[in-house]
């Protein structure tokens, strides 16, 4: 990792203060309406158990909540659901398929009410342990947590490092809704390996999905390579709709090597990598700097509908013959607009914007939506689009396509967005407004959203702005 005097990160502790204070709380407005709709339409299809932090039960209610979140996998047979209360949690191994669901409330009137916001729900690797291990041929879901300060590090010197946040073996996870940030894996000898700064995965067929990845890195004197993900191995990997912001990996030494700031993809059947934005991803080493945002070695790729900014080295970087090739269409790249790769490695079809600005609302202080005028919006290619929302919560599509990136753009008039009767507050009037007219078709006040029929889409818009406008 940079020292702090270095010119790159020498502002890093501000931005990172900057970061916490604004990333998790945007995307956790959005996300908190979509995972307690999820939520909603999975009761009673699994056994449920409850961790609350300070809690000493057997984990059958909130009530009788288990303490942490390690008794509650060692108790719930495979296909479990474990709902987690706000707090803070140590580091947890992962031997059986199960779902993990961070954000809600365990106290109070309503103990089940779900907001990754409001009730962050943080497994803390205290800078000394990896946050989560799964186990071989686990699919698992996480859901709804930040994963922060996991470490990594060779247990001798002959070994490697890998997965300061999360580390799984031949599985097919599905991680979404959470917050991996500063993470690392780290290696101090010569000779040492060290890969996937927030996760690493061997040999699985992960969903990442509505992530935010931000100062996680991987860094040694030899070798590092993706400083937020890593998969050596992918088999059909999708990596969708997140946002990767500050990660590194670097490497410093005498024969040093860095690959892949965000993402570093090694052999496999193939992996899809649609509509995320990248920010300021760096492959740091003393004497090459490859693929700042993602690296790849013969594996595949489909790359569509990204944003890549202000990264260090090429945004992308892929080896790999005729078999092997990455597809890279309808992304737009901006400083520096470079790619680079060997062999028949890059497949570029002549659709990406190249140097332009994709004009964020203020990127400055973290907010990475595109403005009114961004040339992102209405450019990406709907045909790989198979989800609803994009990170905040927001439908897609809302124009004649898909925005670029992973926020999609949305209109709104003098008011706030949900203000159906217009008069400057989304409250009750407005809800009544979208329930009166469900199921309508056709031009309808109700229907937020604008693609003609008023349903659950328009009603979770108004709940998720309700209270806005309406003052003290």
């Amino acid at each position: 990792m940079p020292h702090k005097g270095s010119s790159l990160f020498q502002q890093e502790e501000d931005e990172m203060k900057r970061y916490q204070a604004t990333l998790l709380t945007r995307a956790a407005k959005g996300v908190s309406v979509i995972v307690l709709s999820l939520t909603l339409s999975a009761l009673a299809l699994a056994q449920v158990y409850y961790v609350r932090a300070g809690a000493s039960g057997d984990g059958s209610s909130w009530a009788n909540a288990f303490g942490s979140i390690q008794d509650a996998i060692n108790a719930a047979p495979p296909g479990s659901e474990i709902r987690v209360a706000q707090g803070v949690y140590g580091p947890i191994n992962l031997n059986k398929t199960l779902s993990l669901k961070g954000g809600y409330a365990g106290t109070g009137a309503n103990p089940d009410a779900r907001d990754i916001g409001q009730y962050q729900t943080i497994i803390d690797g205290g800078n000394a342990s990896r946050c989560i291990t799964i186990s071989d041929g686990i699919n698992s879901l996480i859901e709804g947590f930040v994963i922060q300060n996991g470490r990594s590090t060779p247990s001798s010197p002959f070994d490697d490092a890998y997965g300061g946040g999360l580390y799984l073996s031949s599985g097919s996870p599905t991680i979404r809704y959470n917050w991996f940030r500063n993470n690392t894996v780290i290696a101090t000898d010569n000779f040492q390996e060290v890969s996937g700064g927030a996760i690493f995965i061997y040999e699985g067929s992960p969903i990442i999905e509505l992530n935010i990845f931000s100062f996680n890195t991987a860094t040694s004197s030899y070798d590092s390579s993706g400083g937020a993900i890593s998969i050596y191995t992918s088999n059909n990997a999708q990596i969708r709709n997140n946002l990767f912001v500050a990660n590194t990996a670097a490497a410093s030494g005498v024969f040093p090597n860095a690959d892949g700031g965000a993402i570093w993809i090694y052999e496999g059947t193939g992996a899809n990598i649609y509509n995320n934005t990248f920010v300021e991803n760096h492959a740091l080493i003393n004497n090459a700097v490859l693929g700042g945002a993602v690296w790849a070695y013969e594996v595949p790729l489909q790359i569509k509908n990204n944003i890549f900014a202000g990264h260090q080295a090429s945004s992308i970087y892929h080896y790999g013959g005729n078999d092997a090739q990455a597809l890279v269409s309808k992304n737009c790249f901006f400083n520096p607009a470079v790619l680079d790769w060997e062999g028949s490695g890059i497949n570029d079809a002549g659709d990406n914007l190249i140097s332009v600005n994709p004009q964020f609302v203020d990127a400055e202080n973290g907010d990475y939506r595109l403005s009114a005028s961004s040339p992102c919006i209405d450019a990406g290619d709907s045909s790989v689009v198979d989800w609803s929302t994009d990170l905040f919560g927001n439908p897609r599509i809302q124009g004649s396509a898909v925005d670029i990136g992973a926020f999609e753009y949305t209109t709104g008039g003098g008011g706030p967005e949900g203000d159906v009767n217009g008069d400057g507050c989304v409250d009750d009037a407005d809800l009544l407004i979208v329930l009166f007219n469900f199921g309508q078709t056709g031009s309808n006040p109700a229907d937020v959203n604008g693609d003609s029929v008023v349903d659950d889409a328009d009603l979770l818009i108004v709940l998720f702005n309700f209270g806005q406008g309406c003052g003290g």
